[in-house]
């Protein structure tokens, strides 16, 4: 998880070495290794290094070289292949770093570089011969980049404080966007809370020139893309070889790694195939699983975690997890200018043990394998459409366990509805009845006026792209927006922080591409969910795990966060309900409403809770980067006579 800063000034002027100094100076995380600059004319590169990889230690960047100056944030997965087609460009890479696998793909493709490139990534490369600044992220946007332009200067960083040592770089409030975060907490594709700071999209890449900025996408999933194998022994199979790949991809390390184990399907394979994996190469490298232990019995899996233990062997290490302080959240959004973490990341209570002299920079997680593997309800209009309503009926009576058990509480009829026959309609009748609805105006505290002002309802809309199922449709969302990694922005952010890089092996291009193709029976059939991935996994997983059907509930992490900084009086007197985003009779109601549900109604108590932090967060950030404010004095003192008498 190293560190980028570049500086490209389009009007000619020498690049700032000051600023390029400031940009990296605010990352110090990031370059433990060492930290190296280019500066020459208008351009200015800078690199905070830290190695995860063998062949990172001998690496220089900024790589200069025959007219390129090139810097990577990132890990190349497809090494071989690469290497490959370089040779058959009659193009030999000097050494074996990462950093001149990508230096020499850009001198043989240009543009077309990224698309040939598998790995997690943000690159810079600037072409002197050309004179552009070529900027590119990975497919699925695991590595970040922000950028800023004004039409006489370019920047772009790994982390968006970085960006904010320009004083020239404007403050503004991005209203939009802080509709979309207050509603859905996540971040939109490429706006960021600053009306003029962007997000580079994952599988796009940028050119900047004399003439201006040019972006273009690299990479897509192709709608018409289909695998049909002969049973579900060889799906199985196929599914099982591109997961090991990519597990052993992500083993590449030069020191420990720890792999997170929750006890659930996604990181209980992970944590297997990992121990599979290092006993079968039978290298040395110190594996260790981290686990969260829970209070509260909804997020109590240590039964599931002692199981894959014990069928792994691998050394397991249990730590408690911790509410967050709120001088912990105001330090966050000062250090990053922008909102804190959420509560219920793994990370809670990771800590100290990351924070130790010569810890793990290598993290594997099983984040994204929900969003591949689970299947989709909407299998059900698929039926409708193609006449199958025999098969429509044995499924929906198949599903009905899973419809008893899912976590929304609908009834089979809305569910039917929503999922067989809702896609269906004509689209002019769907937002119709959206308007009618007023979808913004029930549990959401937003006020009716901001909404309208910042077109929320369209901004909320999701651009629906035609492929080859309704199914196959949504798993696209999921790969094309944001919101389906916003658990990996998150944790990055966080293991950044902590000198560690996260790896994602459900987030493999070349997994992800398979699994979108496939038929959506081979995730979802007979009323169980992630049908392919269980399959897979017999006698790899403990049956335990194999075949359990419940998921944790970390809802419960919101309220509890809340509560212990303050509670109900964290809402009192909001500066973003004297700015009129939101209403305070609204969030009073969703305080009442949210505690009432705890136990009821788990679908209201989610949404609610999510929502009072999301409220919380933003007015952390608009307090404290945006006013300049002291937020919560009297609850902070309270907090320190408390820790004091403690």
């Amino acid at each position: 998880m190293s560190g980028i800063a570049a500086i490209f000034n389009l009007d000619g002027r020498p690049a700032d070495r000051r600023l390029l100094t400031a940009m990296l100076d605010t990352i110090p995380y990031r370059g433990p290794d060492w930290v190296q600059m280019y500066v020459e004319g208008p351009v200015g590169l800078g690199y905070a290094s830290m190695h995860t990889t063998p062949e990172a230690i001998t690496e220089v960047q900024p790589r200069v070289r025959d007219g390129l100056c090139a810097l990577l944030d990132g890990r190349i997965d497809n090494r071989d292949e690469l290497q490959a087609l370089l040779e058959g460009k009659k193009i030999r890479p000097r050494d074996s770093t990462d950093i001149e696998l990508v230096a020499c793909a850009y001198e043989a493709w240009g543009e077309d570089a990224p698309e040939k490139i598998i790995g997690d990534f943000a690159l810079v490369v600037w072409d002197s011969r050309r004179r552009e600044l070529f900027c590119a992220r990975d497919a699925a946007g695991i590595r970040p980049l922000y950028y800023w332009a004004d039409g006489a200067t370019f920047m772009c960083a790994s982390e968006l404080h970085q960006l904010l040592e320009n004083p020239g770089v404007p403050r503004s409030v991005n209203e939009g966007m802080l509709g979309e975060f207050l509603v859905r907490g996540y971040f939109n594709r490429e706006e960021t809370l600053f009306a003029e700071v962007a997000h580079l999209k994952a599988a796009h890449f940028i050119r900047v020139s004399a003439c201006g900025v040019a972006r273009r996408r690299y990479f897509d999933l192709q709608p018409d893309a289909r695998i049909r194998l002969a049973n579900d022994d060889e799906y199985a199979a196929c599914f099982l070889d591109l997961l090991r790949k990519s597990v052993a991809c992500r083993m590449r390390s030069d020191g420990p790694i720890v792999a997170d184990l929750s006890g659930g399907l996604d990181s209980s394979t992970i944590v297997s195939i990992a121990a599979e994996h290092l006993a079968g190469e039978n290298v040395g490298t110190r594996f260790e699983a981290l686990s969260l232990a829970h209070p509260d019995f909804r997020m109590d899996e240590n039964a599931y975690i002692d199981d894959v233990v014990s069928s792994t062997g691998v050394a397991a290490r249990k730590l408690a997890a911790s509410d967050p302080a709120l001088d912990e959240c105001i330090e966050q959004v000062r250090r990053y200018r922008d909102v804190p973490d959420v509560p219920n990341g793994a990370a809670r209570g990771y800590g100290k043990y990351f924070a130790r002299e010569g810890h793990p920079r290598v993290r594997l997680s099983g984040i994204g394998g929900d969003e591949w593997l689970w299947g989709s309800l909407f299998i059900y209009a698929d039926f409708i459409r193609a006449g199958r309503i025999g098969d429509l009926i044995r499924c929906f009576r198949s599903d009905q366990r899973l419809h008893r058990t899912d976590p929304e509480c609908l009834s089979p009829f809305s569910i039917l509805v929503g999922y067989g026959l809702r896609p269906l309609a004509p689209q002019m009748l769907r937002r119709a009845r959206r308007a009618m609805r007023g979808r913004l105006a029930g549990w959401f505290p937003l006020t009716d006026g901001f909404a309208r002002r910042v077109d929320l309802e369209d901004r909320l809309a999701s651009p629906t792209r035609r492929c080859e199922s309704f199914a196959q449709s949504e798993m696209y969302r999921y790969f094309d927006e944001t919101w389906a990694r916003h658990p990996v922005w998150y944790t990055e952010r966080w293991n950044a922080s902590m000198g560690v890089e996260g790896r994602y092996p459900f987030y493999d291009r070349r997994l992800v591409e398979f699994l979108f193709a496939i038929p959506e029976e081979q995730r979802m059939r007979d009323g169980q969910v992630r049908y392919l991935h269980r399959q897979a996994m017999r006698g790899i997983l403990p049956e335990s795990v194999r075949t359990r059907t419940s998921k944790a509930e970390f809802s419960v992490t919101f309220e509890s966060a809340l509560d212990a900084m303050g509670g109900e009086r964290l809402f009192h007197s909001l500066a973003i309900v004297d700015n009129g985003w939101v209403s305070a009779d609204a969030i009073a109601g969703a305080w009442r409403r949210m505690k009432a549900a705890r136990l009821s109604d788990l679908h209201e108590y989610s949404r609610l809770a999510f929502a009072l932090w999301n409220i919380f967060a933003i007015e952390l950030w608009f307090q404290v980067i945006v006013m300049g404010h002291e937020p919560y004095a009297e609850l902070r003192d309270l907090s320190a006579a408390a820790r004091r008498t403690a």
